[in-house]
């Protein structure tokens, strides 16, 4: 794909979240072009967690990326946000692993620990990466930061109904 394929990505993320120009001289200039095809790349997944109407479509894409996933763990990109990522050695099958874990959380949980236990398993695994992607330690909390982000994030997106 095209630079301008990934600058589509990365432009799209950009527009959802303007905050990005006060945030990112707090960013090492050498990291930002990695932190925003990080963060377009979570945005995926959140815009996935939470769809509206027929899930059939995301859960596709889901499946899709899951593959893409796995493939970066070999260094074969397809996608765009792939050029930027993929070649980090990150733990990319374990973050494909936890894919279908955003299946089960769009489901509408009976209480606060089931929604957060149902994003469990994702959250370590993006914290995982993280701590990769940005040359840091796995720091204790990191996954139930995610958590409570994602949580924080799909209530924002789908509303009280969704958690």
């Amino acid at each position: 794909m095209s630079s301008t394929a990934l600058d589509s990505f990365l432009d799209k993320w950009r527009s959802r979240w303007p905050e990005w120009s006060v945030a990112a001289p707090f960013v090492a200039e050498s990291q930002r072009e990695l932190a925003v095809a990080w963060f377009a790349l979570l945005q995926e997944f959140d815009d996935m967690l939470n769809t509206s109407g027929d899930p059939l479509p995301a859960d596709a894409k889901l499946a899709w990326w899951g593959e893409e996933l796995r493939s970066w763990a070999g260094q074969r990109s397809r996608h765009p946000l792939g050029r930027l990522l993929e070649p980090v050695r990150a733990p990319w099958a374990q973050l494909a692993g936890t894919l279908p874990d955003l299946v089960e959380a769009r489901t509408v949980a009976l209480d606060a620990a089931s929604a957060e236990r149902a994003l469990a398993n994702y959250a370590e695994a993006v914290a995982a990466v993280e701590a990769v992607l940005f040359n840091d330690t796995p720091r204790k909390g990191a996954g139930r930061a995610v958590q409570l982000q994602t949580l924080a994030q799909r209530l924002q997106d789908a509303g009280v109904a969704g958690v």
